[in-house]
């Protein structure tokens, strides 16, 4: 009897698809592996992506493939991909092979985020599931567990028979291939050579062409491309290690050290709109970070993006998790309101939040008494400077300021006295030198002793431009002209940089010098 066309076709079609779906995950995992060896230089991961892709057309709901997508999204820097790939996967895989390595993605991904509770989830869950085989899934596990510790969260709670598993974590043998494995031993082994080589000066190039020789052996080794950066960085070559770092991000977009170094070297050129583009992208990586937030915030403020540099502390305030390292960052938020912005109520909220913070640090009392002090609410700055001093009761500043806020409210004797302490406690500080002699020039009329006072200060610091002012000030009581011109012009010349004086001002100072009403 013949047989239906239908029927005919069904069988052929049918392996057809299988035979296609085995081809483009062999594809896909032979250019994966080859990406991930140090002897391979091209980053394969949009070859291993496309052959994966065309598998799941064969096979939409397969588990194993959409593992596969999951894992090279991962290494592409690509998370909320990786993570929907992977939760697809986890959906549909039931107890099938490709689970433990959704559940390691998901727990990678949700470290990254900041996400300690839910990475331990994960983590546990793929060591479970994996037969306590997955040296990946350990590894994670236990950096997981060592940053919740650093950072005081209690984890222990989050899976139950702790013992259990930990132990079993630290009986497992280790899984790796082994001619990879001993590859990768001998350029370790090499590397501290190299920088030895390097520290000594040994050779032309010192350990630089070492490595340069090694990376000929294995151009895929992001550890080896970091390092050559490195050095063209130390050797001053800044174009050149731009070069290796910027390389290293090419062929490993989801690795961070390379970002870091290349927005180091960026800060050192003064590159601070590239920075903020480098730290940026390092954020895709790692959003739940609060210290490249915190990075962010500091090249926006070098390149003058104030707003941006707000909203990336704000965000690293949030974030984080050390009370002291939470202080001087929401110290940082208060300066920018404070001297961009001169917000002083919102500077005074959050030089507050930071002495709630760390109620040890000194600065923040006294910005707080200045900002109080530019308001006149002379009382509230008062009493900020002698909450300062019961903490350092030997800070020069503390009592410079005091004498400063004495001097303004009339209290002239006083402020002598805490000027006098201040000059006491640090003999090298050349502001309450100069704000002495100005009360020993104006209000007391010793016209000596407020010169020998600016000279000290002027000593001390030669490009203090209100002293040269005021050492000409004091000239001119006494006539000397010449030596009061000098000084105006010597203060003129530091104000183009320092602005602390009105250049107007100066020049008339100058010019009524030699006035011929005057002589």
């Amino acid at each position: 009897m013949l047989m239906p066309k239908a029927m005919l076709r069904s069988k052929p079609i049918k392996v057809a698809r299988s035979l296609s779906y085995q081809y483009f995950i062999q594809e896909g995992d032979r250019a994966y592996r080859q990406h991930q060896d140090w002897a391979e230089g091209d980053n394969l991961l949009d070859e291993a992506l496309n052959a994966y892709s065309r598998a799941q057309e064969q096979a939409p709901d397969e588990p194993e493939v959409l593992v596969r997508i999951a894992k090279t999204f991962y290494l592409q820097g690509k998370y909320e991909k990786a993570e929907r790939y992977a939760g697809k996967a986890l959906e549909l895989s039931g107890t099938k092979c490709g689970l433990g390595d959704a559940y390691l993605l998901l727990g990678e991904i949700a470290r990254r985020k900041g996400q300690l509770n839910q990475s331990v989830e994960y983590l546990a869950r793929a060591i479970q599931v994996g037969g306590l085989q997955s040296a990946g899934a350990r590894y994670e596990f236990w950096r997981v567990m060592r940053e919740a510790l650093q950072e005081r969260f209690s984890v222990l709670p989050l899976f139950s028979g702790g013992y259990a598993l930990l132990t079993a974590v630290l009986l497992t043998p280790f899984q790796k291939d082994s001619a990879v494995s001993l590859g990768k031993l001998w350029l370790l082994a090499q590397l501290p050579m190299a920088w030895l080589q390097s520290e000594a000066g040994i050779g032309e190039e010192g350990g630089l062409q070492r490595c340069l020789d090694l990376y000929r052996y294995f151009p895929g080794s992001a550890l080896l491309g970091n390092l050559i950066g490195r050095l063209y960085q130390e050797k001053g070559q800044f174009d050149e290690a731009k070069y290796w770092f910027e390389s290293v991000i090419r062929r490993h977009p989801s690795k961070p050290e390379a970002y870091a170094l290349l927005a180091r070297l960026l800060e050192h050129q003064e590159a601070y709109l590239e920075m903020m583009e480098v730290y940026q992208k390092l954020l895709e990586l790692q959003p739940g970070n609060p210290h490249v937030w915190c990075n962010l915030a500091n090249s926006a403020y070098f390149a003058q993006s104030y707003r941006e540099s707000l909203k990336a502390y704000e965000t690293a305030l949030r974030l984080g998790k050390d009370r002291r390292w939470k202080a001087m960052v929401a110290q940082s938020i208060a300066n920018i309101y404070a001297d961009i912005f001169q917000n002083h109520d919102a500077a005074l909220a959050y030089y507050r939040l930071s002495q709630e913070l760390d109620p040890s640090d000194v600065e923040n009392y006294i910005q707080q008494g200045l900002l109080y002090f530019q308001k006149e609410d002379y009382d509230n700055a008062e009493r900020t400077y002698q909450m300062a001093l019961s903490i350092a009761p030997d800070n020069p500043r503390l009592y410079c300021n005091i004498g400063y806020l004495r001097w303004s409210t009339g209290d002239i004797d006083s402020a002598i006295l805490f000027y006098e302490k201040a000059i006491a406690l640090d003999s090298q500080y050349e502001i309450p030198l100069n704000n002495l002699g100005v009360i020993y020039l104006d209000t007391l009329g010793d016209i000596q002793k407020a010169i020998e006072l600016f000279s000290q200060a002027i000593t001390l610091n030669d490009h203090y431009a209100l002293a040269h002012y005021n050492l000409g000030r004091a000239y001119s009581f006494l006539g000397k002209r010449l030596e009061a011109a000098q000084c105006f012009r010597v203060a003129q010349d530091i104000n183009q940089f320092s602005q602390e004086l009105d250049n107007d001002e100066l020049t008339a100072r100058i010019n009524n010098l030699f006035d011929s009403n005057s002589l």
